[in-house]
């Protein structure tokens, strides 16, 4: 975000240490042993960035009217307490229940570049990704390096890599991708979140496997900007109404047929993986919507369902109580992958005064938050003046509670016994514990 906007990027960090819900009787199964990998990091890859994609709309929405401070609740750094992968059957079918609805919706769309998140992460890939830390890691980049100034970026490309149509992914499949991304006539939401600082028509091909960005001023976290999961690399060619009804990518799952009415949506294993050790362990992965959370969590209870997902966050603290004492069902935590944000409006009273929104940091126990009111599925975060998805956001240490200190703000920003400080919070459920924390 432009700091010259005067936004002010200071944060109360409370981390998601989010739960995935599996049955534990779910497909048919042989006794070869399933290496999850590949499940695991799409599910917390998923949720991160959608996390990104919310925290970012939002700003694009506020910065156009008011100026913010704001209090986010989110993660910077992987949980101590994340379930080791257990060793699960193979299985040939693993069905799989989102929060969203799937069948008999006219806007439904397979267009990687939109926010249809799990396409774009299971069956697209981007040239890198985000790791447990933040910190960015390859997929379809093996390497990248910068000039002294951060204003030019060159990566390597991997060799050997095909979409499922059989074409062998190049540099110009990069190229295309950006230029089509950045088309303000697509309206696609990666324009508006990198269109200030990546100019698509300077990005060149070195060779076959090289691709060179040249930035129009510096941006040193381009390979963890480049991460977020509408940055997927599509074939050279491909237009926006085939990109809207089929699917074409390299990655691990394929979608033969795409039905707008479809209730369940089905992703085959590709065969043809260019990660051969981390190839699909199931055969197929069939997808339906149930957009009620207590009927997604009733699904799995009984076995009619796998795994089920939430695009806004894990299930409520509740709902992962009534799960726990279900014997059919395990709940793996993993890294902490959601954020919530709280915004003060720096320009409208009370908020104009920075003593009041510093006492407002200072009167959060963040520990308390995490442990009771999210039922330990959480993690104390810090202030950070930058976004909280970057590596460099995370802190060891977050501030402790101190009443006393913010007392005396208040008291020294005029507020009293005779003269309180009233406020008026305004709260959505479209995280699980948002409410809760309210």
């Amino acid at each position: 975000m432009n700091r010259a906007k005067g936004w002010w990027w200071i944060r109360v960090l409370l981390v998601g240490a989010v739960p995935l819900a599996f049955f534990a009787c779910g497909g048919a199964a042989d006794t070869t042993p399933i290496i999850q990998t590949v499940v695991v990091e799409k599910a917390v890859e998923k949720q991160v960035v959608q996390t990104v994609v919310v925290e970012k709309a939002v700003e694009k929405q506020v910065v156009q009217t008011v100026v913010v401070e704001k209090v986010v609740v989110a993660t910077a750094a992987p949980s101590p307490t994340a379930t080791a992968l257990p060793p699960l059957k193979r299985a040939t079918l693993v069905r799989v229940a989102r929060d969203g609805q799937l069948g008999a919706n006219p806007n439904a769309t397979v267009d990687p570049f939109t926010r249809q998140s799990s396409i774009a992460s299971c069956c697209y890939e981007r040239l890198t990704n985000l790791a447990s830390d933040f910190s960015p890691a390859n997929i379809l980049a093996t390497g990248w390096s910068s000039n002294p100034t951060a204003t030019e970026w060159t990566f390597n490309l991997r060799k050997g890599v095909k979409f499922h149509s059989g074409k062998e992914f190049t540099a110009q499949d990069v190229i295309y991708s950006f230029k089509e991304m950045f088309k303000e006539e697509n309206g696609y939401p990666g324009r508006n979140q990198l269109g200030t600082f990546v100019d698509a028509s300077k990005i060149a091909a070195v060779d076959s496997y090289t691709v060179r960005f040249t930035l129009p001023s510096p941006q040193a976290e381009l390979p963890g900007l480049i991460s977020i999961v509408e940055m997927v690399i599509v074939p050279e060619g491909q237009t926006v109404k085939e990109r809207q009804t089929t699917v074409n990518g390299t990655g691990p799952f394929v979608m033969e047929k795409f039905d707008v009415n479809a209730q369940i949506w089905q992703w085959k294993k590709n065969a043809n993986y260019w990660d051969a050790a981390n190839r699909p362990r199931t055969d197929l992965i069939e997808i339906s919507g149930i957009p009620d959370e207590t009927n997604r969590v009733a699904a799995i209870s009984t076995g009619a369902i796998d795994l089920i997902t939430a695009t806004g966050g894990a299930v409520k603290v509740a709902q992962v109580r009534n799960l726990e004492k279900n014997p059919d069902v395990q709940l793996l935590v993993g890294d902490p992958a959601i954020s919530i944000v709280f915004f003060m409006w720096m320009d409208t009273p009370p908020f104009d005064d920075i003593r009041v929104r510093t006492a407002m940091k200072k009167i959060v126990d963040r520990q308390f938050i995490a442990n009771t009111v999210l039922g330990g599925y959480a993690l104390p975060g810090n202030d950070s003046p930058i976004p909280v998805t970057w590596e460099s956001a995370y802190a060891k240490e977050a501030a402790k509670a101190d009443l006393e200190g913010a007392k005396k703000l208040l008291a020294e920003a005029g507020y009293s016994k005779d003269k309180p400080l009233k406020l008026t919070m305004h709260v959505g459920d479209i995280h699980a514990g948002a409410l809760e924390m309210t």
